[in-house]
């Protein structure tokens, strides 16, 4: 099936294609962040984290230092990459 090149089609497909291109530029930009893991051999707990501050390090590296069965994080999304970050 041909269309020509003045088709509205075109127009569509290159504003879903590039909707498609910046969707998978945030889907891969950045660290994969999860919950704290707790590995019961060795009792230690790995962290995937990013932080705005070394205050917030310092108080989630106490908080589980201080912890016996639970800890209770807040964590918060971003709905698009910072400028600085493209």
């Amino acid at each position: 099936m041909y269309i020509p090149p003045g088709d509205n089609q075109w127009n569509e497909m290159r504003e879903y294609l590039e909707n498609v291109y910046e969707q998978l530029a945030k889907a891969n930009k950045g660290t994969l962040l999860g919950p704290p893991l707790w590995n019961r051999k060795t009792g230690q707990v790995e962290v995937k984290a990013e932080f705005n501050s070394e205050e917030e390090k310092l108080a989630l590296t106490k908080a589980l230092n201080n912890s016996v069965n639970h800890i209770l994080l807040e964590l918060q999304y971003l709905d698009d990459i910072p400028q600085q970050l493209n």
